[in-house]
C-alpha cells in the first residue's frame, strides 16, 4: 500500500450460529493484525468467544455483545424473523456508537469508516444503517453457501443490501450460488504461519542411498488431517483409504487434529476396525503447536466430501513443504494443479484417498516433487501480502 492512501477505520463484526477455532477465524485475525501494522484502527465486534480470545491475547480492541444467532434454521429463523426488530436495534446502538467515537477522534476522523460483516446476522440487519452513516459496506462469505441461505425468506433482504455492498470470497465454488451479485471479488486467501518454513529435504536422495544399499528406510510414514470432526469433512473416508492401505501391507501413522460432533462415532469406527495402533485423534491443539505435527508428517491430507469454501490447512501444510492430498470439494483446489503442486481426487472416494496416498508414499521422487511445487505455489498463488493489498483496495472502495 502507498504512503499516502486513505487510511481505514475499520469495524469487524462477527455474530455467529456457533463459534470454533477454524481457517475463518484465523485468516480474520492474521487480516487484523495486518491492517492495524499498516496504520488502520480496528475494532471487532462479536459475540465469538474463539475469535474475543484471540484477538484479546494479541491485544486487539474488542467490544462484547450478546450472542444474535443468524437465521440459519428453521428454529433460528422463527426466533430470528421474531426477534429482529429487537435485534436492529441492539446491533446498531453498537454502529451508531463506532460511527459517533469516530466523528469525536481527530485521528479517526480523517479515516474511512468500514464495516466488515462476516455473519450473515449484520449483514441482514447492520448494513442498511452503515449505508446511511456513510460507512463502506464489505461482507467476506468465509462459510459454505447452502440452502440456510438460498432457500431463507431473508435471501431477499441480502439481495437488496448485496447491491451497495462489496462481497469477498476465497474461491469461484464458494462464491457460485451468489454469482448474481453485482460486486463480487475472488480473493485466495494468504498464509501468515506462527512458523517460518524450512527447505525441502532432498526425499529423492534418502531414496536413492537407502536403494543403493539394498535396504528401504524404518521410517514409518505419518499422515496428517486437520480438520473438523464433522460430515462434510469426509475424515469417515480417511479412515477406510487408511484400512485399505494397512491391508495392502503398508505401515502408516494417522494423526487427526480437530474435534466435532462425529468424534466419538470416529473413534467407535476405529475401535471396531482395530485401527487403534494405526490411527491417533488428537484432539484440539493450539494453533502454535501445530507447526510440529506438520514438520512430522509425511502427508497432509484433506478429505473434504461437502464444498469446503478454501482450506487453509492445505496452505499451511505446503508452506512447511509436505505433499498434499486434498479433494476437489475444497475452494482451494481450484487454483492447484493435480499432480504437480498437489493430489486432488474426488470427494467421497475412499479407493481414490488410497490410490493417492499410496503414490506419494511408494514415489518418493513424486513426493519431492509435489512437496517442492506445493511450497513454490505458495508465493505466487497466495501470497499474503498480495491479498492484503487487494483487501485495502475493496476497503476504499466505495458504491
Amino acid at each position: 500500500m502507498s504512503s499516502d492512501m486513505k487510511k481505514l477505520d475499520i469495524l469487524i463484526t462477527r455474530f455467529p450460529f456457533e463459534s470454533a477455532l477454524g481457517g475463518e477465524e484465523l485468516h480474520t485475525l492474521h487480516l487484523a493484525e495486518s491492517l492495524l501494522e499498516r496504520g488502520h484502527d480496528i475494532t471487532l465486534l462479536t459475540s465469538d468467544v474463539v475469535l474475543t480470545k484471540l484477538f484479546e491475547e494479541k491485544k486487539l480492541n474488542v467490544v462484547r455483545g450478546a450472542a444474535v444467532s443468524p437465521p440459519v434454521t428453521i428454529l433460528t429463523l422463527f426466533v430470528f424473523t421474531l426477534l429482529s426488530p429487537f435485534y436492529f436495534l441492539y446491533l446498531n446502538w453498537f454502529l451508531i456508537k463506532f460511527h459517533r467515537q469516530h466523528k469525536k477522534d481527530p485521528k479517526r476522523a480523517d479515516m474511512q469508516p468500514v464495516i466488515y460483516s462476516l455473519s450473515l446476522t449484520e449483514k441482514l440487519l447492520m448494513s442498511p444503517v452503515a449505508k446511511l452513516l456513510g460507512l463502506h459496506v464489505v461482507w467476506i462469505e468465509h462459510a459454505r453457501i447452502g440452502g440456510s441461505l438460498t432457500k431463507n425468506p431473508w435471501i431477499i433482504a441480502y439481495y437488496f443490501w448485496s447491491s451497495f455492498s462489496q462481497i469477498i470470497a476465497p474461491s469461484k465454488q464458494t462464491a457460485y450460488p451468489i454469482r448474481w451479485a453485482k460486486n463480487l471479488h475472488i480473493i485466495p486467501h494468504g498464509i501468515k504461519f506462527d512458523k517460518p518454513s524450512f527447505k525441502v529435504k532432498s526425499l529423492i536422495n534418502q531414496h536413492d542411498k537407502a536403494t543403493k544399499k539394498g535396504h528401504a528406510t524404518n521410517h514409518k510414514p505419518k499422515l496428517l488431517c486437520v480438520a473438523r470432526l464433522s460430515q462434510d469433512k469426509g475424515v469417515d473416508y480417511l479412515i477406510s483409504a487408511i484400512l485399505k492401505l494397512i491391508n495392502h501391507g503398508q505401515e502408516i501413522g494417522l494423526q487427526i487434529v480437530g474435534t466435532g460432533v462425529l468424534e466419538e462415532s470416529l473413534k467407535k469406527t476405529v475401535k471396531e476396525l482395530h485401527l487403534d495402533r494405526f490411527i491417533e485423534f488428537k484432539g484440539k491443539v493450539p494453533h502454535d503447536k501445530l507447526a510440529k505435527l506438520y514438520e512430522e508428517s509425511d502427508v497432509v491430507v484433506l478429505p473434504s466430501s461437502e464444498h469446503d469454501p478454501f482450506g487453509l490447512v492445505v496452505l499451511e501444510g505446503m508452506m512447511l513443504s509436505k505433499p498434499i492430498v486434498l479433494t476437489s470439494a475444497c475452494g482451494v483446489s481450484e487454483y492447484l494443479e493435480s499432480g504437480v503442486e498437489a493430489l486432488v481426487i474426488p470427494p467421497k472416494d475412499d479407493h481414490a484417498l488410497f490410490q493417492a496416498i499410496k503414490a506419494l508414499l511408494t514415489n518418493q521422487t513424486l513426493k519431492a516433487e509435489i512437496a517442492k511445487k506445493g511450497h513454490a505455489t505458495i508465493n505466487s498463488k497466495f501470497n499474503y501480502e498480495r491479498m492484503i493489498d487487494e483487501y485495502e483496495k475493496i476497503f476504499l472502495k466505495s458504491i
